[in-house]
């Protein structure tokens, strides 16, 4: 197979800090890099390409997303720029008009705590969608807003009982009020008509040449079993992402009976493990925590989980040879991770696992070195940041030294894979990496730096998107590297980032995604010819 040479470049080892020319590209990998002065010469076997002097790191790899979820949502009617409730209704008003009879209306990216104008309520909806179920999601994906047919469709709505693990919001008279929390949303989740499969697929395709432009070509997503199975045909199509799956435990006896196990599969499509949740989000105020949320004295969350309920999957799940991605925001379900982990370490190094704890928004510091010795990964989300930081003043108070310390949990040695938890949030690279290292609301340069020690430098950020989340799937060995015998998933970005203020970030500029040694974004690029 032919050979091809991307040279005349700012080329970078992140691990060495070397800076090199050019790299040879041989059947998807690299097969070398080089001086100006080493470089190969060009042949009727060996095809080039001019860099001019863009810089080249390794391809992003998003160690947290949705994809399915992320894909459609791509497609429905999203909020995450609307500053008020007012905003919201007038997107809906013009998004009606596009809506079939009875068709289910579904979106998200919603943020009630930026809205001072009002709370969202199920007789907003009722106004414009009459006729139509409504299931809206928050920004954190934690909890739904829905109208009242949404509610008399999944049986929520003259039913008083409260719900293990979730909230029912009720007005006076004691009918919900639109707004359910983590598992009340089931029972309206469980009425939706699943998604089309052509539908499905036809968005994840598109997305993916979406991400191709962020400069991501790999991605780790939390689903459900069904759409692993939707994500298995799409594997035979060209454009594809490389996808790491970590399913759902919900199912986990059938996982182990159909024989699944971490890391099995290929290049493009492996499977990771389980997924478990433990508590809820910052933004619904249910994320478990030692001390009550500022705001109520009676609220600490919600704990999904027991510890001995965490141990007990765990464990199972281990010795079936599945790792585990754990969801844990808040401080107390974060410290019971940590100790099932502990107990589990060796059950996990034994069947080369790799556990991750998803999130980690708040933890306390004598709970970081423990984490650093289960030799679990934290698989944080640093754009969540620029959303986040007046929520945790507001709602943690003085505990909000302790969150997002990024710094803290690589100088005890915790391996730290980044992602942003699409469709949550945005799924740009630059923007998680602009907080890693700036951590300002809003992405704003004239907020002030929150939570300033715990910012990392622009080298450990980067890693953190590329090797980080390479070694969280198990393949630090072959992928989130530049070096011989790594896949060839690379980007060519300017400026440089490590040339330039750091408050500048934002105006880097991702020009090409190469993937598997072929270009995927850019190849049309005036910077390329």
């Amino acid at each position: 197979m032919q050979e091809r040479l991307f040279y005349n470049g700012n080329i970078y080892n992140l691990q060495t800090k070397k800076v090199f020319d050019w790299l040879l590209i041989k059947n998807g990998f690299i097969v070398a890099l080089g001086l100006k002065d080493q470089r190969p010469s060009l042949s009727y076997n060996r095809s080039g390409i001019d860099l001019h002097g863009l810089t080249v790191l390794p391809a992003f790899i998003d160690a947290h997303t949705h994809l399915t979820i992320a894909a459609l949502e791509h497609r429905r009617v999203q909020f995450k720029n609307c500053l008020s409730l007012e905003q919201a209704l007038q997107r809906l008003h013009e998004y009606a008009p596009t809506v079939k009879e009875d068709a289910w209306v579904q979106g998200g990216g919603f943020n009630k705590n930026n809205w001072q104008d009002g709370v969202p309520h199920r007789t907003h909806l009722d106004q414009i969608f009459p006729q139509n179920p409504v299931a809206l999601f928050s920004v954190d994906m934690h909890s739904l807003w829905v109208n009242t047919k949404a509610l008399k469709i999944s049986g929520l709505f003259k039913n008083k009982q409260t719900i293990h693990s979730g909230r029912i919001e009720r007005d006076e008279d004691g009918l919900p009020n639109g707004l359910l929390y983590e598992d009340a949303m089931k029972p309206v989740l469980d009425k939706i008509p699943p998604t089309n499969a052509k539908e499905a697929e036809e968005a994840i395709q598109d997305y993916s040449s979406y991400l191709f432009k962020l400069g991501i070509t790999a991605v780790h997503t939390m689903e459900a079993y069904d759409d692993f199975h939707l994500l298995q045909r799409l594997k035979k199509q060209d454009r594809r992402l490389r996808t790491t799956v970590y399913l759902y435990h919900q199912r986990l006896k059938e996982i182990i009976k159909d024989k699944q196990y971490s890391y099995a599969g290929d290049e493009w499509l492996r499977l990771g493990g389980i997924k478990l949740f433990l508590d809820g989000s910052l933004g619904s105020r249910t994320a478990h925590l030692f001390g009550a949320y500022e705001d109520n004295s009676q609220n600490y969350g919600v704990e999904v989980l027991t510890i001995q309920e965490l141990d007990e999957i765990l464990q199972e799940a281990a010795e079936n040879r599945l790792a585990p991605a754990v969801h844990a925001i808040g401080d107390r379900a974060v410290h019971k991770v940590i100790k099932v982990f502990g107990t589990l370490k060796d059950t996990f190094t034994g069947y080369n696992l790799v556990p991750r704890i998803e999130h980690v928004q708040l933890i306390r510091q004598e709970d970081i070195p423990l984490l650093a010795q289960t030799g679990a990964v934290a698989s944080v989300q640093p754009v969540h940041i620029a959303v986040d930081v007046k929520m945790a003043e507001k709602y943690w108070g003085s505990r909000s030294v302790n969150a997002y310390a990024l710094k803290a949990l690589v100088k005890a040695g915790v391996t730290l894979a980044a992602g942003s938890d699409a469709p949550v949030a945005d799924p740009d690279p630059l923007k998680g990496i602009f907080s890693a290292v700036q951590r300002r609301y809003a992405f704003d340069t004239t907020e002030p730096v929150w939570q300033p020690q715990s910012r990392l430098n622009i080298w450990q950020a980067i890693r953190s998107y590329t090797e980080g989340s390479a070694r969280a799937a198990g393949e630090g060995h072959r992928r989130g590297r530049l070096e011989a015998g790594y896949q060839a998933d690379f980007i060519a970005l300017s400026p440089d980032p490590f040339k330039i203020n750091s408050e500048n970030l934002l105006e880097t500029e991702v020009i090409m995604t190469v993937q598997d040694g072929k270009i995927v974004y850019g190849m049309e690029s005036k910077h390329l010819y």
